[in-house]
Protein backbone atom coordinates (compact mmCIF):
# COMPACT_ATOMS: atom_id res chain seq x y z
CA UNK A 1 0.00 0.00 0.00
CA UNK A 2 1.30 3.38 -0.46
CA UNK A 3 1.69 5.52 1.71
CA UNK A 4 0.94 9.34 0.72
CA UNK A 5 0.34 12.57 2.86
CA UNK A 6 3.04 14.54 5.20
CA UNK A 7 3.17 14.18 9.05
CA UNK A 8 5.25 14.91 11.70
CA UNK A 9 8.07 12.51 13.65
CA UNK A 10 6.31 10.16 16.62
CA UNK A 11 8.25 11.75 19.82
CA UNK A 12 10.21 8.68 20.34
CA UNK A 13 11.70 8.99 16.79
CA UNK A 14 12.39 13.19 17.20
CA UNK A 15 14.07 11.96 20.61
CA UNK A 16 16.45 9.60 19.22
CA UNK A 17 17.25 12.08 16.49
CA UNK A 18 17.96 14.65 19.02
CA UNK A 19 20.14 12.46 21.12
CA UNK A 20 21.96 11.54 17.97
CA UNK A 21 22.63 14.93 17.43
CA UNK A 22 23.44 15.79 20.92
CA UNK A 23 26.56 13.37 20.91
CA UNK A 24 27.65 14.90 17.53
CA UNK A 25 27.67 17.88 19.29
CA UNK A 26 29.61 17.10 21.67
CA UNK A 27 32.02 15.68 19.94
CA UNK A 28 32.89 18.80 17.66
CA UNK A 29 33.59 20.63 20.93
CA UNK A 30 36.61 18.16 21.71
CA UNK A 31 39.97 19.15 21.37
CA UNK A 32 42.39 18.64 24.60
CA UNK A 33 39.60 15.76 25.50
CA UNK A 34 39.83 13.64 22.30
CA UNK A 35 42.38 10.65 21.28
CA UNK A 36 44.91 10.04 21.23
CA UNK A 37 46.27 13.29 23.51
CA UNK A 38 43.45 11.73 26.38
CA UNK A 39 43.17 8.03 26.95
CA UNK A 40 41.34 6.01 29.55
CA UNK A 41 43.99 3.19 31.03
CA UNK A 42 42.68 -0.42 32.51
CA UNK A 43 41.43 0.51 36.04
CA UNK A 44 40.34 4.21 35.22
CA UNK A 45 36.56 3.16 34.76
CA UNK A 46 34.71 3.35 37.40
CA UNK A 47 32.24 0.26 37.57
CA UNK A 48 30.00 -1.83 40.13
CA UNK A 49 31.37 -2.23 43.59
CA UNK A 50 33.95 -0.30 42.02
CA UNK A 51 33.65 3.12 43.99
CA UNK A 52 36.57 5.19 44.57
CA UNK A 53 36.68 8.92 45.77
CA UNK A 54 40.02 9.27 43.36
CA UNK A 55 41.27 6.46 41.15
CA UNK A 56 45.50 5.28 41.59
CA UNK A 57 46.37 4.63 37.88
CA UNK A 58 49.84 2.84 38.29
CA UNK A 59 52.59 3.28 35.10
CA UNK A 60 55.38 0.99 35.29
CA UNK A 61 58.99 1.88 34.56
CA UNK A 62 61.07 0.26 32.00
CA UNK A 63 63.61 -2.53 32.90
CA UNK A 64 67.17 -1.11 32.65
CA UNK A 65 69.26 -3.04 30.09
CA UNK A 66 71.39 -6.27 30.89
CA UNK A 67 75.30 -5.13 29.82
CA UNK A 68 76.76 -8.52 31.69
CA UNK A 69 76.33 -11.96 30.90
CA UNK A 70 74.39 -14.51 32.72
CA UNK A 71 76.79 -16.40 35.19
CA UNK A 72 77.32 -19.66 34.49
CA UNK A 73 77.66 -21.27 38.51
CA UNK A 74 74.57 -18.87 39.81
CA UNK A 75 70.98 -18.10 39.27
CA UNK A 76 69.90 -15.19 37.58
CA UNK A 77 69.17 -12.21 40.38
CA UNK A 78 65.36 -10.78 39.45
CA UNK A 79 64.97 -6.99 40.10
CA UNK A 80 61.62 -5.48 41.41
CA UNK A 81 59.41 -3.59 38.42
CA UNK A 82 59.47 0.06 39.53
CA UNK A 83 56.17 1.99 39.04
CA UNK A 84 54.54 5.32 39.79
CA UNK A 85 50.97 6.04 40.85
CA UNK A 86 49.07 8.96 38.90
CA UNK A 87 46.04 10.06 41.18
CA UNK A 88 43.02 11.07 39.32
CA UNK A 89 39.58 12.53 41.34
CA UNK A 90 36.46 12.46 39.02
CA UNK A 91 33.74 14.28 39.99
CA UNK A 92 29.67 14.51 39.04
CA UNK A 93 29.15 17.64 36.60
CA UNK A 94 25.98 18.90 35.33
CA UNK A 95 23.96 21.72 33.98
CA UNK A 96 20.39 22.06 32.25
CA UNK A 97 18.24 24.39 30.63
CA UNK A 98 14.47 25.24 30.92
CA UNK A 99 11.69 25.59 28.30
CA UNK A 100 8.64 27.00 29.12
CA UNK A 101 4.84 26.16 27.47
CA UNK A 102 4.44 29.44 27.09
CA UNK A 103 7.73 29.66 24.88
CA UNK A 104 6.75 26.51 22.89
CA UNK A 105 3.57 27.89 21.84
CA UNK A 106 4.57 31.00 20.86
CA UNK A 107 8.25 30.36 19.39
CA UNK A 108 8.85 29.95 15.61
CA UNK A 109 11.93 27.91 15.68
CA UNK A 110 12.09 24.26 16.80
CA UNK A 111 12.73 25.09 20.78
CA UNK A 112 13.34 21.76 21.40
CA UNK A 113 16.18 21.46 19.30
CA UNK A 114 17.89 24.85 19.79
CA UNK A 115 17.70 23.71 23.71
CA UNK A 116 18.95 20.31 22.43
CA UNK A 117 22.36 21.86 20.79
CA UNK A 118 22.88 24.08 23.09
CA UNK A 119 23.07 21.86 25.85
CA UNK A 120 25.03 19.48 23.83
CA UNK A 121 27.48 22.56 22.90
CA UNK A 122 27.59 23.23 26.80
CA UNK A 123 28.55 19.73 27.42
CA UNK A 124 31.56 19.47 24.90
CA UNK A 125 32.86 22.73 25.89
CA UNK A 126 32.72 22.04 29.72
CA UNK A 127 34.30 18.34 29.43
CA UNK A 128 36.60 19.83 27.70
CA UNK A 129 37.56 22.52 29.65
CA UNK A 130 38.28 20.35 32.00
CA UNK A 131 40.50 18.70 30.45
CA UNK A 132 42.69 21.87 29.43
CA UNK A 133 43.47 23.20 32.74
CA UNK A 134 44.70 19.80 33.51
CA UNK A 135 46.88 20.45 30.01
CA UNK A 136 47.71 24.30 30.56
CA UNK A 137 48.50 23.62 33.99
CA UNK A 138 51.68 21.09 34.02
CA UNK A 139 55.36 21.98 34.83
CA UNK A 140 57.20 21.53 32.04
CA UNK A 141 57.00 24.93 30.59
CA UNK A 142 59.06 27.47 28.79
CA UNK A 143 58.15 31.16 27.18
CA UNK A 144 57.88 31.94 23.20
CA UNK A 145 60.88 32.84 21.71
CA UNK A 146 63.57 34.78 24.13
CA UNK A 147 61.06 35.80 26.59
CA UNK A 148 62.31 34.55 30.38
CA UNK A 149 59.03 35.18 32.24
CA UNK A 150 55.06 35.00 31.24
CA UNK A 151 54.18 38.55 31.47
CA UNK A 152 57.19 39.70 28.88
CA UNK A 153 54.77 39.96 26.20
CA UNK A 154 56.32 42.06 23.31
CA UNK A 155 57.34 40.75 20.04
CA UNK A 156 60.32 38.94 20.99
CA UNK A 157 58.05 37.00 23.08
CA UNK A 158 55.84 35.49 19.86
CA UNK A 159 56.47 31.65 19.21
CA UNK A 160 58.86 30.59 17.03
CA UNK A 161 60.68 27.94 15.01
CA UNK A 162 62.71 27.13 17.73
CA UNK A 163 59.82 26.38 20.12
CA UNK A 164 58.98 23.67 17.53
CA UNK A 165 62.33 21.83 17.98
CA UNK A 166 62.11 22.61 21.97
CA UNK A 167 58.86 20.84 22.18
CA UNK A 168 59.84 17.99 20.06
CA UNK A 169 63.01 17.39 21.39
CA UNK A 170 61.53 17.17 24.95
CA UNK A 171 58.30 15.09 24.20
CA UNK A 172 60.43 12.44 21.91
CA UNK A 173 61.98 10.95 25.19
CA UNK A 174 58.89 9.95 26.80
CA UNK A 175 57.51 8.39 23.52
CA UNK A 176 59.83 5.27 23.49
CA UNK A 177 58.30 4.65 26.93
CA UNK A 178 56.72 1.28 26.28
CA UNK A 179 52.81 1.35 26.83
CA UNK A 180 53.03 5.11 26.69
CA UNK A 181 54.66 6.58 23.30
CA UNK A 182 52.46 6.94 19.96
CA UNK A 183 51.88 4.78 17.93
CA UNK A 184 51.93 4.28 14.11
CA UNK A 185 50.93 7.59 12.63
CA UNK A 186 50.08 9.81 15.82
CA UNK A 187 53.19 11.33 16.54
CA UNK A 188 53.60 14.75 18.25
CA UNK A 189 50.77 17.80 17.91
CA UNK A 190 49.95 20.85 19.16
CA UNK A 191 46.82 23.37 19.93
CA UNK A 192 47.20 26.23 18.51
CA UNK A 193 45.25 29.74 17.77
CA UNK A 194 44.67 31.27 14.95
CA UNK A 195 46.33 34.26 15.88
CA UNK A 196 49.32 31.80 16.80
CA UNK A 197 49.91 30.34 13.72
CA UNK A 198 49.13 34.02 11.90
CA UNK A 199 52.97 34.59 13.65
CA UNK A 200 54.03 31.05 12.91
CA UNK A 201 53.73 32.01 8.96
CA UNK A 202 54.96 35.34 9.79
CA UNK A 203 58.49 33.71 11.12
CA UNK A 204 61.34 34.56 8.32
CA UNK A 205 62.92 31.36 8.84
CA UNK A 206 59.59 29.66 7.91
CA UNK A 207 58.72 31.97 5.33
CA UNK A 208 62.07 30.81 3.46
CA UNK A 209 61.24 27.23 4.44
CA UNK A 210 58.04 27.76 2.42
CA UNK A 211 59.67 30.06 -0.39
CA UNK A 212 62.54 27.76 -1.35
CA UNK A 213 61.38 24.14 0.28
CA UNK A 214 59.54 22.99 -2.66
CA UNK A 215 56.11 23.62 -1.16
CA UNK A 216 55.33 26.52 -0.54
CA UNK A 217 51.18 26.47 -0.43
CA UNK A 218 52.01 24.40 2.44
CA UNK A 219 52.75 26.93 4.77
CA UNK A 220 52.09 30.50 3.13
CA UNK A 221 48.52 29.57 2.59
CA UNK A 222 48.16 29.21 6.01
CA UNK A 223 46.43 25.16 5.55
CA UNK A 224 46.70 23.77 9.01
CA UNK A 225 47.11 20.11 9.78
CA UNK A 226 50.42 19.86 8.07
CA UNK A 227 53.79 18.95 9.98
CA UNK A 228 56.51 21.34 11.15
CA UNK A 229 59.84 20.10 12.60
CA UNK A 230 57.85 16.83 13.34
CA UNK A 231 54.94 18.65 15.34
CA UNK A 232 51.21 18.22 13.52
CA UNK A 233 49.65 22.05 14.29
CA UNK A 234 46.08 21.53 15.40
CA UNK A 235 43.81 24.29 14.87
CA UNK A 236 41.41 25.18 17.30
CA UNK A 237 39.69 28.64 18.97
CA UNK A 238 39.38 26.27 22.34
CA UNK A 239 43.10 26.91 22.79
CA UNK A 240 44.03 28.44 25.81
CA UNK A 241 44.68 31.94 26.03
CA UNK A 242 44.84 33.77 29.65
CA UNK A 243 43.02 36.97 29.45
CA UNK A 244 44.80 40.47 30.55
CA UNK A 245 47.36 37.60 31.76
CA UNK A 246 50.44 39.76 30.17
CA UNK A 247 52.15 43.23 30.87
CA UNK A 248 49.52 46.40 30.64
CA UNK A 249 49.11 48.08 27.38
CA UNK A 250 48.82 51.02 28.51
CA UNK A 251 45.20 51.90 29.29
CA UNK A 252 44.32 52.59 32.88
CA UNK A 253 41.87 49.84 34.35
CA UNK A 254 38.53 50.76 35.30
CA UNK A 255 35.36 48.54 36.29
CA UNK A 256 31.97 48.23 35.72
CA UNK A 257 29.06 50.40 37.62
CA UNK A 258 26.13 48.25 36.69
CA UNK A 259 26.32 44.46 35.64
CA UNK A 260 25.69 43.72 31.93
CA UNK A 261 23.77 40.70 30.66
CA UNK A 262 25.09 38.52 27.91
CA UNK A 263 25.54 40.29 24.58
CA UNK A 264 25.63 43.92 26.15
CA UNK A 265 26.84 45.83 23.44
CA UNK A 266 28.37 49.25 25.71
CA UNK A 267 29.87 48.86 29.54
CA UNK A 268 28.97 51.42 31.93
CA UNK A 269 32.62 52.20 33.37
CA UNK A 270 33.28 53.95 36.64
CA UNK A 271 36.16 55.92 35.17
CA UNK A 272 37.17 56.84 31.56
CA UNK A 273 39.69 54.61 30.36
CA UNK A 274 43.26 56.88 30.07
CA UNK A 275 44.85 56.65 27.36
CA UNK A 276 42.47 54.47 25.22
CA UNK A 277 41.30 54.69 22.18
CA UNK A 278 39.03 53.31 18.72
CA UNK A 279 40.27 49.25 18.01
CA UNK A 280 42.07 48.58 21.64
CA UNK A 281 41.54 45.15 23.42
CA UNK A 282 40.63 44.84 27.26
CA UNK A 283 39.88 41.88 29.35
CA UNK A 284 36.49 41.98 30.95
CA UNK A 285 36.12 40.08 34.50
CA UNK A 286 39.31 38.69 36.47
CA UNK A 287 42.63 38.95 34.22
CA UNK A 288 43.82 35.06 34.26
CA UNK A 289 47.54 35.60 36.05
CA UNK A 290 50.08 32.92 37.13
CA UNK A 291 48.98 32.97 40.63
CA UNK A 292 45.29 32.55 39.66
CA UNK A 293 45.26 30.41 36.73
CA UNK A 294 41.75 30.09 34.39
CA UNK A 295 38.57 32.27 35.59
CA UNK A 296 35.43 32.00 34.27
CA UNK A 297 34.02 34.20 33.36
CA UNK A 298 36.62 36.40 31.51
CA UNK A 299 36.49 37.40 28.04
CA UNK A 300 38.46 39.97 25.70
CA UNK A 301 36.34 42.27 23.94
CA UNK A 302 37.53 45.27 21.63
CA UNK A 303 36.76 49.04 22.38
CA UNK A 304 34.28 50.86 19.38
CA UNK A 305 33.69 54.31 20.61
CA UNK A 306 35.19 57.20 21.70
CA UNK A 307 36.83 57.07 25.68
CA UNK A 308 34.31 57.93 28.08
CA UNK A 309 32.88 56.22 30.89
CA UNK A 310 30.03 55.05 28.48
CA UNK A 311 31.80 52.75 26.19
CA UNK A 312 30.55 50.81 22.88
CA UNK A 313 32.20 47.28 22.67
CA UNK A 314 32.25 44.68 20.27
CA UNK A 315 32.44 41.07 21.53
CA UNK A 316 32.65 37.66 20.32
CA UNK A 317 28.96 36.64 21.64
CA UNK A 318 26.14 35.66 19.07
CA UNK A 319 24.95 39.33 18.48
CA UNK A 320 28.34 40.58 18.41
CA UNK A 321 28.27 41.23 22.25
CA UNK A 322 29.73 39.93 25.48
CA UNK A 323 29.74 36.16 25.62
CA UNK A 324 28.78 36.29 29.17
CA UNK A 325 27.04 37.71 32.52
CA UNK A 326 28.81 40.25 34.36
CA UNK A 327 27.82 42.16 38.10
CA UNK A 328 29.10 45.56 38.90
CA UNK A 329 32.51 46.24 39.92
CA UNK A 330 33.49 43.56 37.11
CA UNK A 331 37.22 44.29 35.97
CA UNK A 332 37.84 45.96 32.99
CA UNK A 333 41.56 46.07 32.01
CA UNK A 334 44.01 46.52 28.95
CA UNK A 335 46.61 43.72 29.38
CA UNK A 336 48.39 41.58 26.64
CA UNK A 337 46.66 38.33 26.14
CA UNK A 338 49.15 35.63 26.92
CA UNK A 339 48.38 32.46 24.89
CA UNK A 340 49.14 28.97 25.85
CA UNK A 341 50.05 26.54 22.99
CA UNK A 342 50.17 22.93 24.37
CA UNK A 343 52.36 20.61 22.13
CA UNK A 344 51.53 16.99 23.31
CA UNK A 345 52.22 13.03 22.74
CA UNK A 346 49.87 10.63 22.65
CA UNK A 347 48.24 9.31 25.83
CA UNK A 348 49.18 12.54 27.29
CA UNK A 349 45.97 12.65 29.29
CA UNK A 350 44.34 10.15 31.43
CA UNK A 351 40.22 10.40 31.69
CA UNK A 352 38.60 8.57 34.53
CA UNK A 353 34.58 7.99 34.02
CA UNK A 354 31.98 5.84 35.33
CA UNK A 355 29.96 2.91 33.54
CA UNK A 356 27.21 3.20 36.41
CA UNK A 357 23.51 5.15 35.84
CA UNK A 358 23.72 4.73 32.20
CA UNK A 359 26.63 7.04 31.90
CA UNK A 360 30.02 6.25 30.01
CA UNK A 361 33.36 8.27 28.73
CA UNK A 362 30.98 10.91 27.07
CA UNK A 363 28.35 13.32 28.76
CA UNK A 364 24.76 11.71 29.30
CA UNK A 365 21.53 13.44 27.68
CA UNK A 366 18.68 12.65 30.06
CA UNK A 367 15.37 12.28 28.21
CA UNK A 368 13.35 15.83 27.99
CA UNK A 369 11.36 15.89 31.38
CA UNK A 370 7.93 17.88 31.79
CA UNK A 371 7.70 19.60 35.59
CA UNK A 372 5.99 22.12 37.09
CA UNK A 373 2.13 21.65 38.38
CA UNK A 374 0.81 22.40 34.72
CA UNK A 375 4.03 20.49 33.20
CA UNK A 376 4.45 23.71 31.91
CA UNK A 377 7.96 23.53 32.10
CA UNK A 378 10.44 21.27 29.66
CA UNK A 379 13.96 20.66 31.43
CA UNK A 380 16.91 19.54 29.20
CA UNK A 381 19.65 17.43 31.51
CA UNK A 382 23.23 16.56 30.78
CA UNK A 383 25.77 14.81 33.58
CA UNK A 384 28.52 13.23 33.17
CA UNK A 385 31.30 11.95 35.86
CA UNK A 386 34.48 12.16 35.02
CA UNK A 387 37.81 13.43 36.03
CA UNK A 388 41.31 14.47 34.18
CA UNK A 389 44.84 13.97 35.09
CA UNK A 390 48.17 14.10 33.48
CA UNK A 391 49.71 10.79 32.63
CA UNK A 392 53.40 11.98 33.65
CA UNK A 393 55.03 15.87 33.49
CA UNK A 394 56.70 14.47 30.65
CA UNK A 395 54.03 13.89 27.98
CA UNK A 396 52.95 17.47 27.72
CA UNK A 397 55.26 20.72 26.67
CA UNK A 398 53.61 24.23 27.37
CA UNK A 399 54.62 27.54 25.62
CA UNK A 400 53.12 30.56 26.91
CA UNK A 401 54.11 33.39 24.61
CA UNK A 402 52.43 36.68 23.23
CA UNK A 403 51.02 37.38 19.62
CA UNK A 404 50.76 40.11 17.55
CA UNK A 405 46.93 39.87 17.67
CA UNK A 406 44.30 39.83 19.93
CA UNK A 407 41.35 37.28 20.01
CA UNK A 408 38.34 38.48 20.88
CA UNK A 409 35.88 36.28 23.22
CA UNK A 410 36.86 33.39 25.52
Amino acid sequence: MAITGTGSLGDSIQAELITQEFYLAVRKSYVYSQPPITFSPPGAIVAQGNHYSSMAIVSYFPLQPVTAAAPELADVVPVALADRVVSVSPNLYINAVQESLKVRLQSTPDVAKVAAAEIANNAGESVDYLARTVAVSGNALIFGGTASSRDAVTTASQIDHADFLNAAAYLAGAEKIPGWGAGIGEGIGGIFRTATIADVIEDANIILVGEYGGKPEIILNGEIGMHMAGVRMVQSEFAKIFHGGGTSAGAVASSLVSAVTPGATALALASSMSSGAIGLYYCLGTPESSANGEQVPVETIMQASSNTTAVTIVGAGPNGGTLYAYSSGASVTHSHQVYATVFFGARSIIKVYTTEEGMGPEPQLLPPEDTGRAKQFRDWVWRHYVGYGRRAENGLFRIEHGCARFTLGA
